[in-house]
């Protein structure tokens, strides 16, 4: 990786430049360093999916945002992790002067992607028992938070260093690297689970099923594997997704990928996120950021993802 110069652009029709305040990394980004994220952009390229930043400039046609104005967006295109970058006006949804930037980033893609987890695709209903893989990720610690408000008994697989994390947040931890989650899950919950969310795909994802009870739902939101992902891992998660959809077992399999919905439906994503900003906001849900690390040094940051190193979201700050 490295930081290259370049002039501003403008702001093309609806859209809006934005000075960047922080952006997040997301697993997706790491995967695209390795040449393991099909939807990534054909390199060289500026990865990020999330930011938050200040309206620098507004392009032809922009209604409702002003210059000045904090705004969080997340874009599927990919580009977030730049100092200045131009957005479409549709994709930026207002924050409190007063809120911190690298919180507020942390929303964007973790918390979307739980809600479109709970709501759109599980439909969780009150006191349901689910499984939450890397329960102390980014994106588990959001399902924790949201979980908990639904009342859901709650299991999470961490390394045993962040089971703390996974207790305070209302989970019942799982040591994924010297237990098997099948064989807890089977023993505390002989009847099955009600969802299982999983971000890994391969063999971990047909595990996650067998420990969810006839009629469950399953959640497939990543192929990471161990070699973070790849076009065959997804192609064989997808073709996986299909064969135990036809299981007759009452059985479900969803898979979420968060930056399609936007695409796709764009009054849900305004909605949901701008529902997630005034939780921050009231401070109904607090984001873990992991680490804060400056844009000058986003190779160190991109490390700690890698390996593992923080909890919750890591964030670029500029």
């Amino acid at each position: 990786m490295s930081i290259r110069e370049k002039s501003i652009s403008e702001p093309g029709y609806g859209e809006v430049r934005v000075k960047v305040l922080a952006s997040g990394i997301g697993f997706a980004d790491v995967m695209s360093l390795f040449g393991g994220y099909p939807l990534a952009p054909r390199p060289p390229f500026t990865p990020g999916y999330e930011l938050v930043g200040r309206v620098e400039k507004l392009g032809p046609s922009v209604r409702g945002l002003e210059e000045g104005q904090i705004v969080v967006a997340l874009n599927p295109a990919f580009g977030c992790q730049a100092d200045h970058v131009c957005v479409a006006a549709e994709l930026c949804v207002a924050v409190a002067e007063s809120t911190d930037p690298t919180e507020a980033v942390s929303l964007v893609l973790n918390y979307l992607t739980a809600r479109c987890i709970l709501d759109k695709k599980a439909r969780l209903k009150n006191n349901e028992k689910v499984l939450i893989h890397s329960a102390a990720g980014g994106v588990g610690t959001a399902l924790l938070q949201l979980g908990r408000k639904l009342g859901l008994k709650m299991y999470g697989t961490a390394s045993r260093k962040k089971h703390a994390i996974v207790k305070d947040l209302g989970g019942i931890p799982i040591d994924y690297q010297s237990e098997d989650f099948a064989e807890v899950i089977q023993k505390l919950e002989p009847e099955g689970l009600d969802a299982a969310f999983d971000p890994i795909g391969g063999a971990n994802l047909r595990k996650s099923y067998s420990v969810v009870k006839r009629g469950g739902r399953v959640v497939s939101y990543g192929f990471s594997g161990e070699k973070f992902g790849g076009l065959g891992q997804m192609a064989t998660g997808v073709l996986l997704v299909s064969f135990l959809n036809g299981w007759p077992d009452g059985k479900r399999v969803h898979l979420c990928a968060t930056p399609s919905e936007v695409r796709k439906n764009n009054h849900w994503y305004r909605t949901t996120l701008s529902e997630l900003v005034d939780m921050l906001e009231q401070g109904k849900v607090a984001p873990i950021v992991g680490a804060r690390v400056p844009f000058s040094e986003a190779s160190t940051a991109y490390r700690l993802v890698v390996e593992g190193g923080a909890s919750g979201k890591v964030v670029l700050v500029h």
